[in-house]
C-alpha cells in the first residue's frame, strides 16, 4: 500500500485580475521507505506542491493521501517540512546565531511576493539610515514613500460618507501588495541596532496602526532578548495595570512552547534514524 498518494492536483494562484495556474493533474504513489525528488527549473511549481502535501495550504483540486487518509485539517501535524536551507552558522550557537540580521533573513526567506520585498527595501533603506543618522522625520518620511508602492489604501483609511459607490482595491487581496506591521517592525529594529526601548518608542510614534507595529517589534525582540530587556518598574507598572501575573502567564507559555518543541525535536530525530536505517 502506498504511504503517500496525490490524486489529481491541480493548483493556481488568483489575483484580482487573473489566476496562474502552476499544477495541473498532478498523481502519484509513494511507497513507505522511497526516496523521491521533484526536479524542474525555477517556478515550476515544486515548492507549491511540497507545500500541498505539507499541508501548508490547501490545493486549488485534488486529494492527498498520508497512510490511507485523506490530508485534513485534523491530522497534518503528521507530516513534517524540513527546509533546504537553515540560516545558521555551524561554528556559532545557537544563541549567537540569533542576530538581528539573521532575523531580517528569516522573515525574508518565509515572506511571500510583496511582503518580501517590502522587507527587504526597507531594511536596506534603515540601514542607509542608520549610517547617516538621519533624523525622525527623514526616516518616516523614506518609509512611507517605500511602503507606498505595497499598500494602494496609502493614507486614506476613513470611511466616509463620499466614498460610496466608488470603486476601490483597498481590500482586494494581492500578492503584489504588503502588509504594514512586520516590514515596518523589522525596519525600526534595524535603524536602532536591535535595541529594545528606542525601536518600540520609534515604532509607535511613526504614524498609523502603531500599536500593531510596537507590539511585533516588543514581540521579536522580547523573543531575542527575553525578559530582562524590560526594566522592573515597566513589568510592575503593566502588572499592576492590568491586574494579571504577566511574568507567570509568560512561564506557562514558555513551559507549553518548551513541551511542543522537545516532540518537535523528538519527532525530527525518529525520521532522522529512519531515514538512516531504509534510505
Amino acid at each position: 500500500m502506498e504511504f503517500l498518494q496525490l490524486e489529481n492536483i491541480h493548483h493556481s494562484y488568483f489575483s484580482s485580475t487573473q489566476a496562474k495556474e502552476v499544477l495541473r493533474d498532478i498523481s502519484l504513489a509513494i511507497r513507505e521507505g522511497e526516496f523521491v525528488s521533484f526536479i524542474g527549473p525555477s517556478g515550476c511549481g515544486k515548492t507549491t506542491l511540497l507545500s500541498i502535501i505539507a499541508g501548508l495550504f490547501p490545493s486549488t483540486e485534488g486529494k492527498v493521501y498520508i497512510d490511507g487518509d485523506e490530508l485534513a485539517a485534523h491530522n497534518q501535524s503528521s507530516i513534517g517540512y524540513m527546509l533546504q536551507q537553515d540560516y545558521l552558522f555551524p561554528w556559532k550557537t545557537i544563541e549567537e546565531n540569533v542576530t538581528i540580521e539573521e532575523i531580517v533573513k528569516t522573515a525574508i526567506y518565509f515572506a511571500k511576493d510583496g511582503t518580501k520585498q517590502a522587507i527587504i527595501e526597507l531594511t536596506e533603506a534603515a540601514r542607509q539610515l542608520r549610517q547617516e543618522k538621519a533624523e525622525m522625520d527623514r526616516v518616516i518620511e523614506v518609509f512611507q514613500s517605500i511602503l507606498e508602492k505595497y499598500s494602494p489604501m496609502k493614507d486614506d483609511v476613513h470611511r466616509k460618507v463620499e466614498k460610496i459607490g466608488l470603486p476601490s482595491n483597498h481590500y482586494t487581496p494581492s500578492r503584489l501588495f504588503s502588509i504594514e506591521e512586520l516590514p515596518l517592525a523589522l525596519a525600526f529594529i534595524v535603524l536602532n541596532d536591535g535595541e529594545y526601548y528606542t525601536s518600540i518608542y520609534d515604532g509607535i510614534n511613526s504614524g498609523r496602526d502603531t500599536d500593531s507595529i510596537g507590539v511585533m517589534i516588543g514581540v521579536i525582540l522580547g523573543a531575542k532578548y527575553g525578559s530582562n530587556a524590560i526594566r522592573e518598574e515597566d513589568i510592575q507598572q503593566l502588572q499592576a495595570t492590568n491586574k494579571m501575573d504577566l511574568i507567570g502567564l509568560s512561564d506557562s507559555f514558555a513551559e507549553a512552547a518548551k513541551e511542543i518543541i522537545k516532540e518537535d525535536l523528538e519527532l525530527n530525530e525518529r525520521r532522522r534514524r529512519y531515514f538512516e536505517e531504509y534510505c
